[in-house]
């Protein structure tokens, strides 16, 4: 509503303020939601072909005001399209959107832009980190050169145009860096801004890029401020394509900044300064950025008596940031001194607080590495598999993971030990160790852990996930009863549910599809899960879920699957008649075309039994016919529609005159054949002038 409204340069002020401060309280992520209001700001700001400059100007007059604010939201994610290098504008025409991409004149825009990096110069010199780095990276939006949107095809002279302005942006950063005293935070956005110049621009930029980095301050705490963001070493691996010679390059960087730490300072002081960074850093960046976890790691291997104060100092809440590298520190001290280690986390959990269980059920989980599992600890990790926090739960799988293949036995008591029927994610993680990349055997669990395994399956929500469709096409080939009897059970709860919920008794879709068929007990279940569905036909849940679990079992409508069905309609019996109905209603859209006799001896046998038979059968075939989900183009007919009708005419020729299924055959044509005049007729002009 308010995006029209500032299409006048009287009411754009007035919209663009007001933009502003709901864009500053809006939380949501801008990439779902197009109608956020920083995303219409956004939109404002950019270059198009039929917007005139002054009107980008005006948005920079507005916006250039904002910078009093201390919202966490910064101005220069309004600012940033102006440094654009290239653009699209977008249109519509009938059904057809179109993107148009196209150069910027450099002659046109560079005051404005040199406007707003004048303006991101200023704010780099600001105290405030936060202001101070979202200013660097707006520079670094200024220095990106066009890549050619929607296959545009960029020019090595439309790229040459930008080049004295990057240099002049590069020279310009170098000096700033050099004169201004800069936090560690603000020199690592610089590192930032400046490393793909430094990696893989022309010369132009690539060596004044390179000379501004070798000229960085690199005291301690820029070291630190350094690793604390780029721990994994990101930042060297774009200039070091060699992964071992990268890789060498981070282990020499923080052990030389670990050194340094340690050097002349006790476990307090080491405490504080990472405390500090770690906080400054998130201010600067945003509370999930940074990497402390390699920095932590290494300290306290070098020296193992700081981990016990880290504890001691959360504990007290003198180091609360630094909460979370407490599982790193716990499992690195664990490789030094396991005994301390595990006394260091029996403190933690008799403060029955979530974030000590959670941070020392990550240490014993996916911070241990190989390390062997003590007796003691393995009793925790049992008990962690029924903590309600899910992250809590994750460490026992994460642990059998790691020991499935040396030591099955202690893999199956943990997996055992896991409640994860409110959690399709744990399930998916529980189940992956059965898989070929873990490599745990179904059979290293007792009967007693597989009923349990069992008994949660049925209940859990959803049994879509990767690994658990796996697991069960995997066992369908070897215990075919098993898994049909498990998902017989989950049908039938379903059926128990007074509200179904989030409960999916059948998964949406088999990502593993079930290999009964490689059993030779094929055929027995698929005429067992027949008269199953047939013993409750009054339930929707058997019908529809129970055909589907029929049609995963059965893979596909082969003679094998006919046999069945002919014997439960020759019955004459109704209930046989409406399960095999809710089986053909799952066919291949085709299959009334493919099986017509097996159709035309279905109407002849339920013509037989009554009026409610035939219309029982001719609603499942009819229903399995036109599912499914249908594309083309507007204005012409769907090519399902023709293939039906053209289908069943031939078909209907083949019937015997006057017959059940000759006027089925010729009900679906002429049911095909409106469809298409619909979409014929749907697509006259209506007289609209837009």
């Amino acid at each position: 509503m308010l995006k029209p409204a500032a299409y006048t340069f009287e009411t754009l002020p007035t919209v663009l303020e007001l933009l502003w401060e709901l864009a500053k309280n809006d939380e949501r992520n801008t990439n779902q939601h197009p109608e956020h209001p920083l995303r219409v700001l956004v939109d404002l700001a950019g270059f198009e072909l039929t917007k005139p400059v002054n009107y980008n100007e005006a948005v920079f007059e507005v916006a250039s005001q904002w910078f009093h604010d201390t919202n966490d939201l910064s101005p220069f994610e309004v600012l940033k399209p102006l440094l654009a290098t290239e653009s699209s504008s977008q249109s519509y025409q009938g059904y057809t959107l179109s993107f148009q991409p196209f150069a910027l004149n450099t002659g046109v825009v560079m005051p404005l832009r040199e406007r707003v990096v004048a303006l991101a110069f200023q704010e780099v010199q600001q105290p405030d980190v936060r202001r101070a780095v979202a200013a660097i990276e707006c520079l670094e939006a200024a220095m990106r050169y066009p890549s050619g949107m929607f296959g545009r095809e960029v020019t090595k002279d439309e790229r040459d145009r930008w080049t004295p302005s990057f240099v002049d942006t590069i020279n310009r950063l170098g000096a700033v860096t050099t004169t201004v005293d800069l936090d560690p935070a603000v020199l690592v956005a610089v590192r930032k801004a400046l490393s793909w110049h430094a990696s893989y621009g022309p010369a132009a930029t690539k060596e004044p890029a390179r000379e501004v980095l070798r000229q960085l301050r690199d005291e301690l705490a820029d070291k630190i401020a350094l690793i604390i963001h780029d721990g994994w070493g990101r930042l060297i691996f774009d200039r070091e394509r060699d992964y071992e010679k990268a890789q060498a390059q981070v282990q020499a960087r923080l052990k030389r900044a670990v050194d340094q730490l340690i050097e002349n300072t006790d476990d307090a002081e080491v405490i504080t300064l990472l405390e500090e960074r770690l906080q400054v850093e998130r201010a600067a960046f945003g509370g999930d950025k940074g990497n402390p976890g390699p920095l932590v790691g290494e300290v306290v291997k070098s020296r193992p008596s700081l981990a016990g104060h880290l504890v001691d100092a959360i504990v007290a809440g003198v180091a609360s940031a630094l909460t979370s590298v407490l599982p790193v520190a716990l499992a690195v001290f664990a490789e030094q001194d396991d005994k301390a280690a595990f006394a260091r986390a029996r403190e933690l959990l008799d403060l029955n607080e979530p974030w000590a269980t959670r941070a020392v059920a990550q240490a014993w989980g996916w911070n241990r590495g190989r390390r062997p599992v003590l007796p003691k600890e393995l009793d925790i990790l049992v008990q962690f598999g029924a903590d309600e926090n899910i992250a809590v739960r994750q460490a026992p799988i994460t642990v059998a993971q790691r020991f499935a293949e040396v030591d099955p036995g202690l893999a199956a008591r943990l997996l055992a030990a896991v409640t994860f029927s409110d959690s399709p994610h744990l399930a998916d993680e529980l189940f992956a160790c059965f898989g070929r990349h873990v490599g745990l055997a179904w059979d290293a669990l007792d009967s007693t852990q597989q009923q349990s395994i069992q008994d949660q399956l049925i209940l859990l929500d959803d049994i879509g996930q990767y690994s658990i469709t796996g697991f069960l096409a995997d066992r369908s080939a070897i215990d075919p009863e098993w898994v049909i009897a498990m998902l017989q059970m989950r049908v039938e709860v379903g059926e128990q549910l007074e509200s179904r919920g989030d409960y999916r008794a059948m998964p949406f879709s088999f990502d593993n599809h079930l290999r009964v068929r490689e059993h030779p007990d094929f055929e027995p279940w698929l005429r067992t899960l027949q008269l199953w569905i047939a013993t409750k036909t009054d339930s929707w849940n058997r019908t529809e879920h129970g055909a589907e679990l029929f049609k995963e079992v059965a893979q596909q409508y082969d003679s094998s699957v006919l046999a069945v069905l002919e014997g439960a309609i020759n019955t004459g019996d109704m209930a046989q008649i409406e399960s095999a109905a809710a089986i053909l209603g799952k066919a291949p859209r085709t299959f009334i075309w493919q099986h017509h006799e097996f159709v035309d001896r279905s109407f002849r046998a339920t013509e037989k039994v009554s009026e409610e038979a035939q219309q029982t059968l001719r609603s499942a075939l009819w229903g399995a016919t036109i599912s499914g989900v249908r594309s083309g183009t507007p204005g012409q007919p769907f090519a399902e529609d023709i293939e039906q009708r053209d289908s069943s005419l031939r078909v209907a020729a083949a019937m015997p005159k006057g017959s059940a299924s000759e006027r089925f055959y010729l009900d679906m044509a002429a049911s095909a054949q409106r469809s298409i005049e619909s979409s014929i007729e749907d697509d006259e002009d209506d007289g609209r002038a837009w």
